[in-house]
């Protein structure tokens, strides 16, 4: 079959199996193994889906990739909670806990601005008061003439009413953010299952994986908790050492 692909360039094939020494030096890929037998000058190829992986490519070269395997992260059957703590979550959820602070923020300075305004204004407005009331007294003693003022709510000054104006406006905003993303996390489901790398080391996860990849994931997630099985069995035995329990997810 080789022969026939080569279309000529191959005249004859032996074929051979791997070395007991490579797979001796190389007990966790049989893979592996053939290519350090290519290193060690006693095959000239090696026909398999091999993975091109950083300890294979010191050993040997490699054709153009064939195909591509796509890897992905098995965990077990995902899982729901509808607690009460999680539904109490829920409402919390549309904004971040730094947004939450700093609108807390918000309404306390605004609060605290209101009040000094206020303060503000009433002490200035009585001042203006008691000083119209003489006028008017010394007035009716005088001319036997009353005169009339208009007090002005302390609360409706200037400071205030643009407090108050921005105040409303801030609200607005919030309000309608809240609003339009509260409802889609009140439909939601709480999984318990990890979704994601990131995820799983963050749980303090134990990851079960292939041997010979392991350059390439300590590379890629340096934290992680890896367990390699080092039986030989391949892919084979990454599945055995997850149903064993050996590992979270794999």
């Amino acid at each position: 079959m080789a022969t026939k692909l080569s279309e000529g360039d191959i005249a004859s094939l032996n074929i051979t199996y791997r070395s007991e020494e490579s797979s001796v030096l190389h007990p966790g890929s049989s893979f592996t193994a053939a290519v350090q037998d290519i290193a060690n000058g006693l095959a000239d190829m090696s026909i398999g889906p091999f993975w091109v992986t950083i300890e294979r490519l010191k050993m040997s070269a490699f054709t153009l990739p064939l195909g591509y395997d796509r890897i992905f992260l098995v965990i077990p059957d995902p899982g729901s909670t509808d607690s009460l703590i999680q539904q109490i979550q829920k409402i919390f959820s549309p904004f971040l806990l730094e947004l939450w602070i700093l609108i807390v923020a918000v309404i306390a300075t605004a609060g605290v601005l209101g009040i000094w305004f206020s303060e503000r204004s009433g002490l200035s407005s009585s001042g203006s008061n008691r000083k119209i009331a003489r006028a008017t007294v010394m007035g009716k003693k005088k001319s036997r003439r009353a005169c009339g003022f208009v007090v002005q709510d302390p609360s409706m000054s200037l400071p205030n009413s643009t407090l108050n104006f921005g105040f409303g406006f801030f609200i607005l905003i919030v309000v309608s953010a809240y609003v339009a993303n509260l409802a889609a996390f009140l439909t939601s489901n709480t999984t318990t299952a990890v979704t994601t790398m990131k995820e799983a080391i963050d749980r303090k996860y134990r990851i079960c994986a292939h041997p010979i990849v392991k350059p390439e994931l300590e590379l890629a997630w340096p934290n992680a908790d890896f367990y390699y099985h080092n039986e030989g069995l391949e892919s084979h035995g990454v599945i055995n050492d997850y149903l064993a329990g050996q590992c979270d997810v794999m």
